[in-house]
């Protein structure tokens, strides 16, 4: 597949290489069914009997087996190392939803270029699954729908103000900072839950149990334009 055609899909999950369960996986295809490996990932989906559509990445990690396994058309190999695999997958798919898994570890560092790829691509729709917690960024107005007592937290990449529907503590006139103010641990005061952000960079950081109220309130959404 040529790098400058995207491939167009409904709804993706990305599995990346680090650690991630069987029940991650299951998870996720639950609710974005087409499999893409970024690179060693797809030996993961293989592993679990899945098929990915498309394997992703420098190939540094991908095992000549899985390679073997694997159509030439599944195989998209883009050489640079400036951005992680996890990136050249999202950019080089089209799809009305991404989840990601395997795609915050191994360390650190792979975490936050994670998260980064959330800011940086922000008009998409995108899920981060990891128990026991799933992420997204805050799109600018999201209505969920969540237990009374459950945990919410804001965290911001950017400096943003925002309001609050149903949150014990409401954000009404607050500056979120990530060097200043940041909303941890919030709790749902009531079952519909609406968010507002009048800039992009706040991430929302719910229980995994809740990757399907996520995704019902992301992919309803507006998004940030581009």
């Amino acid at each position: 597949m040529p790098v400058d055609r995207k491939a167009q899909f409904n709804r993706i999950t990305i599995v990346g290489a680090g650690a991630c369960t069987s029940e991650e996986i299951r998870q996720a295809a639950a609710v974005a069914p087409t499999m893409i490996g970024a690179d060693g990932g797809a030996a993961r989906i293989l592993e679990e009997g899945l098929t990915p559509a498309l394997a992703i990445g420098d190939f540094d990690s991908i095992p000549d087996r899985t390679r073997s396994a694997l159509a030439r058309s599944q195989l998209l190999k883009i050489e640079e190392q400036e951005t992680t695999d996890f990136d050249k997958c999202v950019r080089s798919c089209e799809a009305g939803l991404v989840v990601g898994v395997g795609v915050l570890s191994p360390g650190i560092d792979h975490g936050l270029a994670a998260l980064n790829v959330l800011f940086k691509y922000r008009w998409r729709k995108i899920v981060l699954l990891k128990a026991p917690d799933v992420c997204l960024l805050c799109p600018p107005d999201i209505r969920l729908e969540l237990p009374v007592g459950s945990r919410l937290s804001l965290f911001p990449l950017a400096p943003v103000c925002g309001s609050s529907v149903g949150l014990e503590w409401p954000i009404d006139d607050v500056e979120l900072s990530p060097h200043g103010r940041v909303g941890t641990s919030n709790r749902v005061s009531a079952e519909r839950v609406r968010l507002r952000f009048a800039q992009p960079g706040a991430l929302l950081i719910l229980s995994h149990r809740f990757l399907h109220q996520a995704v019902a309130g992301l992919v309803k959404a507006s998004g940030w334009t581009q």
